[in-house]
């Protein structure tokens, strides 16, 4: 199936739906608010978003809510961690797998830059 007939499928509304489950990939982003916020709090269920299981839990929402006016990074990392941990213990999305991503990069190339969301640049990548 192409990926806009099943964006389409897996993105309605729930009394909508005629589907149980969805498969995805989601590479990791800079900022926990991006993925948490649009895929787990409770106001992104489809088809605002993509909290495709349609969970709602406030404590979570409040979690992240809260991490996204904090201005202390290590009190946000906690109340991203504490999130982050409802969702696994929730089994919220079924996680069958993490990937890694393998670059290799020769020893004379300097000025690679890899970023650990599963992208690198080359714009100043140089070999004397």
């Amino acid at each position: 199936m192409d990926w806009p007939t099943y964006q389409g499928m897996i993105s309605r509304p729930a009394h909508e739906a005629d589907h149980h489950m969805a498969l995805l990939g989601w590479g990791p982003l800079p900022e926990a608010h991006h993925v948490l916020y649009s895929m787990f709090h409770s106001s992104q269920h489809p088809p605002a978003a993509f909290n495709l299981p349609f969970y709602d839990n406030e404590e979570f929402d409040s979690l992240i809510e809260e991490a996204s006016r904090t201005l202390d990074e290590e009190t946000r990392i906690d109340l991203y961690y504490e999130a982050q941990s409802l969702v696994w213990e929730e089994a919220t999305w079924i996680f069958p797998y993490t990937q890694n991503m393998v670059l290799g990069i020769d020893q004379e190339l300097e000025g690679v830059v890899i970023y650990p969301w599963e992208m690198f640049s080359l714009t100043g990548a140089q070999t004397d």
